[in-house]
């Protein structure tokens, strides 16, 4: 299959695509962590209180960035238990 990819790039006259390229050819892609995001390093951590839309009321036992958004461990009242959640995705909101 990349032999037939191969003869097609050259025949059309163009330079081959990333995406034909193997796993070590490829230039790597920068990850765009959560304090890249004008939020700073301490947009979650320990101690905040937050709400949930399921889950309801809860303190954050602890954070860390993971890329885009924040890995949260939440402790929730009312029975709702301890939770790993991803904030954004979770759609978790500080009180």
């Amino acid at each position: 299959m990349a032999g037939i990819l191969h003869r097609a790039r050259e025949q059309s006259g163009r330079a081959p695509s990333k995406a034909g390229a193997t796993k070590s050819e490829r230039k790597p892609r920068a990850r765009r962590l959560a304090t890249d995001s004008g939020e700073g390093p301490a947009a979650w951590k320990a101690g905040d209180k937050v709400v949930h839309p399921k889950f309801g009321h809860g303190i954050v036992v602890s954070a860390e960035p993971d890329h885009d958004d924040w890995k949260v461990t939440v402790a929730f009242k009312d029975g709702g238990g301890v939770k790993k959640l991803l904030a954004g995705t979770a759609k978790l909101e500080k009180r």
